[in-house]
């Protein structure tokens, strides 16, 4: 069964239709990356997927349960407590880390698992140190965000994220905002997510990266999936021409 199943998803913001039904599935364990132009709808989508955007329309299932349908035209999400616990079995990585600048980095990772899940803290430290030690930055717990690189406050958040025990692990370009000689450290840590086996869903520009790690690859434009398929079937032999015309511009940049 399908860890993630998506039916119909259309998404407006008044007037502008930005996701214009959408349907996709993917399984535990499958890497997926999203690749598209600007304002083809990527963002939003995951971001629909763990209610950061309220869908217009369509169905979203996590792990088999419903956060939200459409019956007879009227969008249904969980109740508020349901859609909590359903959303909390995904994580999100933004392009810009979004860590808490007044909390040190061990306290970032800490929070949410005391505050939100209840946990105790002392259980919570143990695991947070782990993951530190993970993304390979044991030794920046006691500081603050605003004293570690771009790349290190990415792997940051990968490991705030990964306190949670997501089932899935979105990613909304996780490298866009960081200098290229950045990059690697951050596409290193995904790739052994990867290699565990992990369910992502990665939206990237990085196509060799995709390319390298991704079981599935999805091309978005206007609002539609215009193609999906396997990593090496849809980079290497895209059959659309819009795929196409977008590969081979990314390959020239």
């Amino acid at each position: 069964m399908a860890i993630l199943e998506v039916q119909g998803l259309v998404k407006n913001f008044g007037s502008l239709q930005v996701l214009r039904g959408i349907d996709f599935e993917t399984e535990k364990g499958q890497v997926t990356a999203i690749l598209g132009p600007s304002g083809s709808g990527k963002s939003t989508f995951i971001r629909c997927l763990n209610r950061l955007e309220k869908v217009t329309s369509g169905t979203i299932r996590i792990d088999g349960e419903v956060l939200v349908e459409t019956k007879e035209g009227k969008v249904e999400y969980a109740p508020e407590r349901e859609a909590r616990r359903i959303c909390g079995k995904t994580g999100m990585v933004f392009q810009n880390f979004n860590l808490f600048p007044h909390m040190k980095v061990l306290d970032n990772i800490m929070a949410a698992p005391v505050t939100v899940q209840k946990r105790p803290a002392a259980e919570v430290e143990e695991e947070a140190r782990e993951l530190l030690k993970r993304v390979g930055l044991l030794e920046k717990a006691e500081q603050y965000p605003s004293a570690l690189s771009g790349g290190q406050q990415q792997r940051v958040a990968i490991a705030r994220a990964l306190a949670l025990h997501p089932e899935i692990l979105f990613f909304d370009e996780p490298t866009s905002a960081l200098d290229p000689e950045l990059t690697g450290e951050v596409l290193r840590v995904i790739r052994d997510l990867a290699a565990e086996r992990m369910t992502m869903l990665i939206v990237t520009h990085e196509i060799e990266f995709a390319l390298g790690v991704a079981d599935h690859v999805v091309f978005m434009d206007g609002g539609y999936i215009v193609e999906s398929g396997t990593a090496d079937s849809l980079i290497n032999h895209p059959k659309n021409e819009r795929t196409k015309s977008f590969l081979n511009r990314m390959h020239e940049v």
